[in-house]
């Protein structure tokens, strides 16, 4: 039997989901953080909910930003990977921890620290990038993408 709940079938018949998502990264969310950590932040929770579909459009939307084939590789291994600065770091970690939830022990840390090397309006920024990946992979593995 073949899957009909395509993506083009959602923005076909079900746009109100699509739109939903697509309107929590707004503008101020790509203004406030470079486009490089937001695939980084995207691809690295689809590697996480194990979502083939959002890890394949991430890593082409990653290279087309100019980022590198090589950190992209690497990015499994980024705790100890000096191809990251710390601040990305800092946001796969957070990244980690709100996909993970369910095993996230220090968030109170996490939360603090993440604020405090981004500032309040980009850790929202983060957080709402952070929330929309974790919603579209759910749809995409629910769905069967």
């Amino acid at each position: 039997m073949t899957n009909t709940l395509t993506p083009n079938y959602l923005y076909q018949h079900y746009p109100n989901i699509p739109t939903s998502l697509t309107s929590l990264v707004s503008g101020h969310t790509s203004d406030a953080l470079p486009s490089k950590l937001i695939h980084l932040v995207r691809l690295l929770a689809s590697q996480i909910n194990n979502c083939e579909f959002c890890q394949n459009m991430h890593i082409q939307e990653a290279l087309k930003d100019g980022d590198t084939q090589q950190r992209i590789d690497a990015l499994p291994t980024w705790e100890s990977c000096l191809l990251f600065t710390e601040q990305e770091k800092q946001a796969l970690l957070w990244t980690k921890s709100l996909t993970l939830l369910h095993e996230s022990k220090n968030m109170a840390d996490e939360y603090k620290d993440t604020l405090g090397a981004f500032g309040e309006q980009r850790f929202m920024a983060l957080t709402t990038v952070i929330l929309q990946i974790n919603s579209w992979n759910r749809i995409a593995k629910g769905l069967g993408f």
